[in-house]
């Protein structure tokens, strides 16, 4: 895939991938799997990497890395919001929302930066 894109895109144009996160302990249940789910009812193979190999694989692809991070906090059951909301009166979309946002700062937590289910890169093709 990354030498596909690297071969369309013309010099210096940006490029934003994406891709599993293996650091993520939410990818576990997919990693014990062999990494083969089920999506839409098809069993399908998922591929997840770390943030230092999914670094390489883009450098290698013939791209300058310009940013790689971690996003997708959603692995949160819902169930669990929806009745603490319930029980307190609370609107549960609104209390998932401020949580979402709260996660969406863990990018800034050293601990917890490559928590988020999926990576992203920012790269550019070399010139």
């Amino acid at each position: 895939m990354v030498r596909e894109v690297h071969r369309v895109l013309k010099p210096d144009a940006i490029a934003i991938l994406t891709n599993g996160n293996m650091w993520s302990p939410f990818n576990l249940p997919s990693t014990l799997k062999q990494n083969r789910v089920r999506i839409e009812g098809a069993r399908v193979r998922v591929h997840s990497l770390s943030p230092k190999s999914f670094s390489r694989l883009v450098a290698a692809g013939g791209f300058e890395l310009l940013e790689i991070s971690s996003y997708d906090y959603s692995y949160l059951p819902l169930a669990p919001l929806k009745l603490a909301a319930f029980l307190f009166g609370a609107d549960y979309q609104q209390v998932y929302s401020r949580l979402m946002d709260v996660l969406e700062n863990c990018s800034h937590i050293p601990t917890l930066r490559w928590f988020g289910k999926q990576l992203v890169v920012v790269c550019r093709k070399m010139a």
